[in-house]
């Protein structure tokens, strides 16, 4: 290990350079909150295209930071050479003191401290939300992670049952360090800004919304069916996504598409969008079938809208008492708990409240000390065979 105030991190960041997805923004937030946290260190960015400018921008402190680009396809059948011998063939020649892999990938051959973070276990427990190409190799991925990593790190409590249960992982190996909301959702936008989008959207306050890749994960199915019974006694009410289309959801963009007349589907929302549509949001709706953590429902609290989600994996953890979780196929049960929201303002302002409270239990200043310190106990141990 290099001396104290030298530390080299190597980083898995093919997300930085990918779609907007939920590992995007923990590895993003993570990275910038662990680059303020602490300056003896520096990053090298390992990626298969180059970072956008504005991407790295974002992280601060760009002068510690280099992106290394090994170009390989995005394909399925080219991820195994990129994981296991360009990344370990090129990081091995920089003098590494760790690497690191919010993906979740333990390269082969990279003989340094290797610490890994594990999200979502939810295709162990329901295969058929993820293709089979993909399935395998993140099966594998994962048992691998969980026995030959230095160290690991799980974002939720529920995540580390998963991984004993279902991987067999030692449950002592395990460090559970939670996500935060990314503190642009807690700051007061100016109404101006705000009715400026509204206006470009086409949208009035008090609309249902909902946010996530259009996946079978993400239970999009019972959000139409929700909403079709919802407008039977309000035929007004509109539902809007915030959401990319991902696989497996050709009947779910169908059934978009049929109710264009009551759905706005917005496909690339950056934050200040998202920002605006969770502050007029009359309520969100979040009834995944699985999450690692459930990063939105933080992000809705954080902007005052109350929350309806499922009772599934970490989202009861993670919502605590500040939403009402319900069975995520339950469109009855789901319907009703909608409708009390949309009735009852002082419902709505008690959960807003709620909400406002439960934010403030998670910090990516607290998250990024921690990551340190799992970082310094995987330096300083003895190696994991």
């Amino acid at each position: 290990m290099t001396e104290r105030g030298n530390f080299h991190i190597g980083v898995d960041a093919r997300v930085l350079a990918e779609r907007h997805t939920g590992v995007a923004v923990y590895t993003r937030l993570l990275l910038r909150f662990l680059l303020r946290c602490r300056e003896d260190f520096r990053l090298t960015l390992f990626t298969h295209r180059p970072i956008e400018p504005p991407v790295l921008a974002e992280l601060g402190a760009t002068e510690r930071i280099s992106n290394v680009v090994l170009p390989c396809s995005s394909a399925m059948l080219a991820r195994p050479a990129w994981d296991h011998i360009l990344l370990p063939i090129r990081a091995s020649r920089m003098g590494l003191d760790l690497f690191f892999s919010p993906l979740t990938v333990v390269p082969r051959f990279l003989k340094i401290p290797r610490i890994v973070i594990l999200h979502d276990l939810g295709f162990l427990r329901y295969p058929e939300i993820q293709p089979a190409k993909y399935r395998w190799y993140w099966e594998a991925a994962l048992r691998r992670a969980v026995r030959k990593s230095d160290a690991v790190i799980a974002v939720s409590e529920s995540t580390r049952r998963d991984a004993v249960e279902l991987l067999g992982a030692n449950s002592e190996r395990i460090t559970v360090i939670p996500e935060a909301v990314d503190p642009f959702f807690r700051q007061e936008p100016s109404i101006e800004e705000e009715r400026r989008i509204l206006q470009r959207l086409g949208l009035e306050p008090g609309y249902l919304l909902t946010v996530g890749t259009l996946e079978p994960r993400k239970n999009y199915r019972t959000i139409l069916d929700v909403l079709d019974r919802l407008r039977t006694t309000r035929p007004d009410l509109r539902l809007v996504i915030a959401g990319m289309s991902g696989w497996l959801c050709d009947d779910v963009v169908q059934g978009i598409c049929s109710r264009s007349d009551c759905i706005l589907w917005i496909e690339d929302a950056d934050n200040l969008v998202l920002r605006t549509l969770y502050r007029n949001a009359a309520v969100f709706l979040f009834p995944s079938l699985y999450e690692g953590f459930g990063l939105p429902v933080l992000e809705a609290m954080a902007c005052g809208v109350p929350v309806v989600t499922s009772n599934a994996g970490s989202l009861p953890e993670v919502a605590g008492d500040a939403a009402v979780c319900l069975a995520p196929e339950d469109t009855g049960a789901i319907s009703e708990a909608i409708s009390h929201f949309l009735a009852d303002e002082s419902l709505r302002l008690e959960y807003r409240n709620r909400g406002y409270d439960r934010v403030l239990l998670f910090s990516w200043e607290e998250t990024a000390r921690r990551t340190w310190q799992a970082f310094e106990n995987c330096l300083t141990s003895p190696p994991h065979p």
